[in-house]
């Protein structure tokens, strides 16, 4: 817990440091494109009755702010604001997070003034010299989703906003990028809310393995961290759990497909439903009986009994005669069926819950009870921590059993990085915010705007 402290007040040291050595910004290049007709065709008019001069100012972080002869809000689209302003403006001020104010006169480019209905392009660069970009410090911030005026966006954990409330929705970070939706399309933005990957697409989901399934005119393909096309946009379907071992099984003319990361069909369509690799294997479903493939489409063992899905730590959750325990890739049981409940091994710790008699604790892969069986219920772990529950109430022990936060919350929701998301009515109220492993507040989730996904 010190540890986390540390790290938190180091972070906030470093922001401290952008701010009061702000760095500079210099003009790259400054042109007015005489083939772009965008002032024309979106154009504005300032309080004369006069039409704009529209520049479009390529910095792709949110935050920007402009002074001037400005004419309505500037609008962000896609890395770049569009600034209109009143024709024969001679000069614009440009202010950015982390930045020292940016003063352009236009007479420096051989501009008397801006003319009406016509559009120009501005180029702006960060001059950081040594010191880390804003960006790069970002990349190693944890950020929590917060939902504003029915927008969501990003705060850190001081509660400070880093990614404003501008999207109709939005995911956590995966592999680095988030899935929001923007002017009703997916896309990716990096912690800085620049968009890696433009959001033109109908449907996206998070990063897993350097892979992410989007959706695109109704049909289904993949993409990596540049926004490459891996595998084409000519499937149905994207079957549930993503990518795993390289593979992921894709439905086409309503049977289930295997293709590989390189966007090869490595098996052809043959399945009624699958479900995404995981420790080498898939579930797949063929005239309502289940099997377990390998990624050769070898079928390694078809379930007797009820089991789960998803393998962990080579182990899946199996039922027999009533009674739940962990069978191993071949089928067979590695941990004995005794327990009323059993679920998932976690992704990042080799624990599971389960339960006897109505009370839940957990085991490691070998069966062993290693967290007594004391609670009313209890999650997976995630990131080093697990929620619990304790007559009516959650709360968080870590991986050796410690109670972290005491059961008083009426649900809780564990975050990377120490933070985690609770649900309040002790008040009176539904307050849903943000605590770090202290119980202090860092931000609220929601402003109680409703919530539009």
């Amino acid at each position: 817990m010190g540890m986390l402290r540390f790290i938190f007040t180091i972070v906030s040291f470093v922001f401290f440091i952008l701010k009061s050595d702000a760095q500079g910004l210099k003009v790259e290049s400054f042109t007015l494109e005489a083939t772009d007709i965008s002032a024309s065709i979106h154009s504005k008019l300032d309080l004369n009755g006069n039409a704009c001069a529209l520049i479009k100012v390529d910095y792709p972080y949110v935050g920007a702010a402009f002074e001037g002869n400005i004419i309505d809000e500037p609008l962000f689209k896609t890395n770049e604001y569009w600034v209109y302003m009143s024709p024969g403006s001679k000069q614009i001020k440009i202010h950015t997070p982390g930045h020292h104010t940016l003063y352009l006169a236009f007479s420096n480019y051989n501009l008397s003034g801006l003319e009406a209905r016509r559009t120009y392009y501005l180029k702006i660069t960060s001059d950081n010299g040594d010191k880390p970009t804003f960006n790069e410090i970002l990349s190693n911030v944890p950020l929590y989703q917060i939902h504003r005026n029915s927008k969501f966006g990003f705060v850190d954990s001081t509660g400070k906003e880093v990614v404003p409330p501008i999207y109709e929705h939005n995911v956590g970070f995966n592999e680095g990028l988030a899935q929001v939706t923007f002017n009703g399309k997916v896309g990716y933005i990096d912690k800085s809310g620049r968009f890696i990957i433009n959001p033109s697409y109908e449907i996206g989901w998070g990063f897993k393995d350097g892979i992410a399934c989007v959706k695109n005119n109704g049909k289904w393909g993949a993409i990596n961290h540049k926004g490459d096309i891996i595998v084409p946009t000519i499937y149905d379907k994207a079957a549930i759990g993503g990518w795993g071992d390289g593979h992921i099984p894709m439905l086409l003319n309503g049977k289930y497909c295997i293709v590989d990361d390189l966007g090869r069909m490595t098996l052809p369509p043959t399945f009624d439903d699958a479900w995404g690799y995981s420790c080498g294997l898939c579930a797949v479903f063929l005239n309502g009986d289940k099997f377990f493939i390998n990624t050769l489409g070898d079928i390694l063992f078809k379930p007797s009994d009820e089991t789960g899905i998803i393998f962990k730590y080579d182990l899946l959750r199996a039922k027999h005669n009533g009674k739940w325990g962990y069978v191993d890739k071949s089928g067979a049981f590695a941990i004995e069926p005794k327990f009323d409940y059993a679920g998932d091994f976690s992704q990042d710790a080799p624990l599971a819950p389960v339960a006897i008699d109505g009370k839940y604790g957990y085991v490691n892969t070998d069966g062993d009870i290693v967290i007594p069986l004391n609670y009313d219920s209890a999650d997976r772990f995630y990131h080093g921590y697990a929620a619990v529950k304790v007559n009516g109430k959650y709360g968080v022990i870590n991986e050796k059993g410690d109670i972290c936060i005491l059961p008083q919350y009426d649900s809780i929701t564990v975050h990377s990085d120490g933070a985690f998301c609770v649900t309040d009515l002790s008040h009176g109220n539904f307050e849903q915010y943000y605590i770090d492993l202290y119980g202090h507040k860092i931000a609220d989730y929601s402003d109680g705007s409703p919530i539009i996904l």
